[in-house]
């Protein structure tokens, strides 16, 4: 089954998601934030990435930048689960390569949907 890294300042949240896609089957590494991440990414290699964007230390435009420098993660597909809908943004974070968005707050459903749906995506692209 696909591993996904989950990348978020909020405990709360990463339990969240941790909780909801492990009942479906998925493993789940967590980081607090995109440093944190970038060094799991020297371990282990996630098949999708959940990506808040306002977190501390390093945000995930940040995050982003520093990966798609690594020509080996250039193809890891990443989710943004964000709060924040500027326009702006959205349009630099795709520019960097996101496949899609989720706007918290969301449903179980709507997350285990976007996320079969891109690995699915990932699967016949590979």
């Amino acid at each position: 089954m696909a591993t996904i890294l989950v990348v978020d300042d909020s405990p709360l949240l990463r339990r969240l998601v941790n909780h909801i896609l492990s009942k479906k089957g998925y493993r789940i590494l967590e980081a607090s934030n995109g440093r944190e991440a970038l060094l799991i990414l020297k371990k282990e290699r996630p098949d999708l990435i959940l990506l808040d964007i306002m977190m501390p230390e390093m945000d995930g435009t940040s995050f982003m930048k520093e990966l798609r420098k690594c020509a080996e993660y250039a193809d890891i597909p990443v989710l943004v689960l964000t709060a924040v809908g500027e326009r702006s943004m959205i349009d630099e974070m795709k520019s960097l390569g996101v496949v899609d968005f989720l706007f918290k707050p969301f449903s179980p459903i709507k997350l285990e949907s976007i996320v079969k749906r891109i690995l699915k995506g990932a699967e016949n692209a590979g």
